[in-house]
């Protein structure tokens, strides 16, 4: 999941994205093993933070992300929220929550709907496994 391109970085953050939302595989195992605890998975939406500030020397394409950074994202603590309504609303497990306006990077909290590929259940018992490997920590679940 590492990109050492920064030509390459979005492709790795939507492929990042796409892993931390693959694990609904937590909640089947919950579930299955007769658990009332809840998985949900949530983004912040595009946020303010230094997150986006590159490290070298500056380029044009740097000033237009800044200035769209500047207009479209929103601030930390609203950032927030869609975490916050993830981890408390009485939402169910497997859930993804979200922002609720523009192309849910920014706004109000709400559940959003997944891609297909972010609902695969092979997929995710795949990324699990994967997990499982890379880390060297084996899930009693």
């Amino acid at each position: 999941m590492r990109s050492r391109s920064h030509a390459t970085r979005a492709a790795s953050t939507c492929r990042s994205f796409l892993a931390t939302v693959g694990h609904a595989e937590l909640q089947r195992r919950l579930t299955a093993t007769g658990s009332d605890a809840l998985a949900t998975a949530a983004h912040p939406g595009l946020v303010a933070t230094d997150l986006y500030n590159r490290a070298g020397p500056r380029r044009p394409a740097d000033l237009l992300w800044a200035v769209a950074i500047r207009l479209l994202a929103q601030g930390a603590d609203h950032g927030a929220l869609p975490v916050l309504y993830a981890a408390v609303a009485a939402i169910p497990g497997n859930s993804f929550a979200g922002p609720s306006h523009s192309a849910h990077m920014r706004g109000a909290p709400e559940l959003i709907d997944r891609s297909a590929a972010a609902q695969d259940p092979d997929l995710a018992r795949r990324l699990w496994t994967v997990s499982e490997q890379l880390t060297g920590i084996r899930s009693r679940i």
